[in-house]
């Protein structure tokens, strides 16, 4: 199993990370075109069950459905339910930590699948953290916002916005590193995650000074702000290492990572979500660990379009008729005109498209005999006939 590292996880550039899970959960969640969904959680473990009851209290009894299996090495514990349309369900998924002193839970979550508009279904999960968050993201610490108040433009931030700065870096790179998306946690090259986490770091200090203070403060006054941050909040993390308190088993510091994957299948053309979506099988799914959700509540959510026909469909079908060109031309000659007047005639157009069938009247003048036009032969005929 992983520990998880030092404040904000960025101390990994000196310390190591130890490979191996002991427990991890797939929430798999299959809709029906009528709105009704299937819930399955499969727990499993490399060593046995009562690994798997350290991290997640397991769902039993009605209306579950559940099986223990040993299947290559690893023992499964598999529990479904049918539920219906604008059912929620809560708590399937409970993650804690349990040793022989005492136990701790830390996460819950919430599941529902509803109609948003008519034709239209949304799978929405919540993930809710229950032990301590971490102090670094709800209080750096007077000492940690004046140094990094310091950094900026004289003036230009007060206490309230260096402290407003500071929890929106910390929360991004906090998701980030948890997930969901492709956690920097689940990176097994220790040295390669702690040089993401650091230019994940500065690209939010970066994007956050921008979007809080846009022309107020320089490209380059940006820049030099956002190495002194990144310096200041990887001392900090250091700090941190040597201050924690491993006797407080509901910090998402001290508590073994628990990795989660949620996956949803849906019976429409997935028009909107959060999630990470595979073009081919049509899944939808998240990768993270629980304690993604100790910063804020991580929102999963995925809607389809159950209408059979698009309306990125319906364009493409219109320029495509649009750029298809008429298949027959016939010109109808009008009654015998003198041989020095203009010849009135009606063009007819036959084609695939039925917007392009409007008779449209052709003046020419002087006496057609014959024309060839894009290959094809028109001859002029008197007397209300057709032309060949």
């Amino acid at each position: 199993m992983k520990r998880v590292p030092v404040w904000l996880c960025l101390a990994v550039a000196g310390t190591a990370l130890v490979s191996g899970c002991k427990a991890l959960a797939v929430a798999t969640t299959a809709v029906k075109p009528d709105g009704s969904w299937t819930r399955t959680v499969r727990f499993r473990s490399s060593r046995n069950l009562d690994e798997v009851r350290d991290s997640f209290v397991l769902p039993y009894g009605a209306p579950w459905k559940t099986r223990k299996e040993w299947v290559e090495n690893m023992a499964i514990y598999t529990a479904e339910r049918r539920l219906r349309q604008g059912e929620t369900m809560r708590q399937d998924l409970q993650v804690r930590v349990r040793n022989e002193r005492s136990q701790q839970w830390l996460m819950v979550n919430e599941v529902s699948v509803r109609a948003v508009a008519p034709g239209k279904l949304e799978y929405r999960e919540v993930l809710h953290w229950l032990g301590r968050r971490p102090k670094a993201i709800e209080d750096p610490g007077r000492k940690v916002l004046a140094v990094l108040r310091s950094a900026l433009p004289n003036g230009l931030a007060t206490d309230a916005d260096t402290r407003d700065l500071a929890k929106t870096v910390t929360r991004e790179l906090w998701r980030a590193w948890f997930g969901p998306g492709s956690p920097l946690f689940w990176n097994g090259h220790d040295d390669l995650a702690a040089r993401r986490a650091k230019r994940m770091l500065g690209l939010a200090v970066d994007k956050a000074l921008q979007d809080r203070f846009g022309e107020r403060i320089t490209p380059s006054q940006r820049l030099a702000a956002a190495r002194k941050w990144v310096k200041v909040i990887l001392e900090v993390s250091q700090e941190d290492l040597k201050a924690k308190d491993s006797s407080d088993i509901s910090s998402p510091l001290n508590d073994a990572a628990v990795p989660l994957l949620f996956s949803v299948w849906l019976p429409g053309k997935v028009v909107a979500t959060n999630g990470e979506r595979d073009e081919v099988s049509g899944e939808v799914n998240w990768g993270l660990y629980a304690e993604a959700a100790a910063s804020e509540d991580v929102v999963l959510t995925a809607t389809c379009d159950l209408n059979p026909v698009s309306a990125r469909t319906a364009t493409m079908s219109r320029q495509r008729y649009a750029n298809q060109s008429p298949s027959r031309v016939n010109i109808v000659p009008l009654p015998s005109p003198s041989a020095t007047s203009p010849i009135s005639a009606s063009l007819t157009y036959s084609g695939a498209w039925p917007m392009m069938r409007p008779v449209a009247s052709m003046i020419c003048e002087r006496p057609l005999a014959s024309a060839r036009t894009n290959g094809t032969r028109f001859s002029t005929a008197r007397n209300g006939t057709r032309a060949a």
